[in-house]
């Protein structure tokens, strides 16, 4: 599935507004083995700087030490932020579509 920008809402407030006047519905005809789903796919992109930002300076400090706790605390912080980024975003975008960005501070959950 795949979200569209000119489905994007600029609130939670917009967002819930569009789901509760959406007259959508889901349904499965068993005769065809087809999904209908007509329900709204509006969304609204909710920043991840709060919380991966204070992960990446943190990182950065732990990266800066040698001794292997701080090196395995570093690595384990790594793993938290990649895992967020790809479970978050991967099932959005098409492989060759996927979206990267240099800076944790600009990642966003759609």
């Amino acid at each position: 599935m795949y979200w569209l920008d000119s489905d994007r809402v600029n609130s939670i407030e917009e967002l819930s507004e569009e789901f509760l006047k959406d007259k959508g519905k889901y349904s499965f005809d068993h005769s065809l083995n087809a999904i209908t789903d007509t329900r709204s796919y509006k969304w609204y992109g909710v920043p991840l700087k709060e919380f991966i930002s204070p992960l990446s300076e943190k990182r950065k400090v732990l990266k800066q030490m040698k001794d292997p706790q701080s090196q395995a605390l570093q690595d384990s912080i790594k793993l938290v932020i990649n895992t967020t980024w790809g479970l978050l975003t991967s099932q959005y975008f098409d492989n060759d579509a996927m979206v990267l960005c240099p800076a944790p501070e600009h990642l966003f959950f759609i």
